[in-house]
């Protein structure tokens, strides 16, 4: 059996210069994949002719703890890791492929997963508590579920940067020169012939995802993988299955240099970009997509992706003492002697701040959202305990950033 402790993930970013990650921290995944096969039938006939197989649906679920990096979100984006930040426009069209390493109880490799051409649909960061970790979650959504085994059981990252005067017909040989150290690949038992089961070009910050003979070719007997049509600064991103990994690296290195978690205590969150909020006893954050991912006549896949509107949504919880968040969302000074909901304000930012301690002396990655309005408030009251009022404000607009400069606050 394959334990927890026997999952590796690493992500692989199909576009951007970026290579490939393993995910630190992760707390739990699931996948849940439809494949959408609907029964076709005909007068006269009892039992069914046969099934139409539509696109199937795949989502994927990651929780992990928060632990104030963001090289996870600069993959989901496909952004270099010199890109200080993100906003809910960076996620659009932006895919990656996960690569699940599976080790079960004897230490023996199960396989690998692939999830190919996975979009963000939605992220969240919540503290339920004050003495609580952060948690960040992540729904993506694709059509594809593959799992290498056996001969093939290892999936294989290689990538290769045109330098100056590399044009025309590129040239690289599996196991020699700069790759001296990869494995053969090992031929596709669903495809006769094929030992490259996908190669992505990036030029100029566009994707392609290249196909056999047209664009690349690859010999078995001379393990040589050819691009064809390069240009100089093209990167190519290649992935195939093996029956051993790369020699001498690891799919997994522990991360001993990042916080395991960040806890409640290391944060600080404003409202309205000066106004420290005080006494919150929970928080959450969301963005949410309303993808728009579309086919085309002639082809099983997803041909576009876009994402037609973003919610952001906010909660926020505190025991009812004092009314300076009420004032805040009111846009109102202290004291102000009526709150009338019906005059909330429609602009309100909200700004957290995370740092490496609860000392607050180094900052560490920061999410603002901007042009928040209030659009529910519940007061809740329980025999002997305190009146608790949770707050829901709703925006279209997110920033993530590692640079404290970029924030508001």
């Amino acid at each position: 059996m394959v334990h927890a402790k026997g999952v590796q993930t690493r992500i692989v970013p199909r576009n951007g210069t970026a290579s490939w990650q393993q995910i630190d921290r992760s707390q739990g995944v699931t996948g849940d994949l439809n494949l959408n096969r609907e029964p076709r039938y005909e007068l006269g006939r009892e039992d069914r002719v046969d099934f139409k197989k539509r696109r199937p649906e795949f989502r994927y679920n990651l929780k992990q703890f928060e632990y104030g990096d963001m090289s996870l979100f600069r993959r989901l984006a496909n952004k270099a890791d010199s890109v200080k930040s993100l906003t809910q426009a960076d996620f659009k069209t932006a895919t990656c492929d996960l690569l699940e390493y599976l080790t079960d109880d004897d230490a023996t490799i199960n396989g690998t997963i692939w999830m190919p051409k996975l979009r963000v649909s939605r992220f969240s960061l919540s503290v339920g508590e004050p003495s609580a970790d952060l948690e960040r979650s992540f729904d993506l959504v694709g059509e594809d579920w593959k799992w290498v085994k056996y001969s093939n059981k290892y999936m294989i990252y290689l990538e290769k940067t045109c330098e100056s005067g590399e044009t025309g017909s590129v040239a690289i040989v599996v196991g020699a020169g700069d790759y001296t150290n990869y494995p053969d690949p090992v031929v596709n038992p669903d495809v006769a012939g094929q030992y490259i089961l996908a190669v992505y070009r990036v030029r100029s910050g566009v994707l392609t995802v290249l196909a056999e003979t047209t664009n690349y070719t690859y010999v078995s007997g001379t393990k040589t993988l050819t691009f064809l049509n390069a240009q100089a600064g093209d990167v190519y991103k290649v992935l195939y299955s093996a029956s051993s990994y790369i020699t001498d690296s690891a799919i997994w290195t522990d991360n001993d240099s990042d916080p395991g978690a960040i806890d409640a205590d290391c944060i600080s969150i404003y409202l309205n970009v000066s106004n420290y909020a005080y006494l919150l006893q929970s928080m959450s954050l969301e963005l949410a997509f309303d993808r728009t991912d579309y086919g085309q006549l002639g082809d099983g896949d997803i041909a576009q992706t876009g994402i037609k509107t973003t919610t952001a949504t906010v909660n926020v919880d505190k025991y009812v003492e004092g009314a300076a968040i009420e004032e805040i969302l009111r846009g109102v000074a202290a004291n102000y002697g009526l709150i009338d909901a019906r005059k909330f304000a429609e602009d309100v930012r909200l700004t957290v701040k995370i740092y490496d301690s609860s000392d607050k002396d180094t900052f560490v990655m920061g999410y603002e959202i901007s042009g928040l309005t209030p659009s529910t408030q519940n007061d809740a009251d329980a025999i002997q305990d305190y009146k608790k009022r949770t707050f829901a404000l709703v925006s279209d607009n997110v920033l993530i950033t590692d640079d404290e400069t970029e924030l508001t606050s």
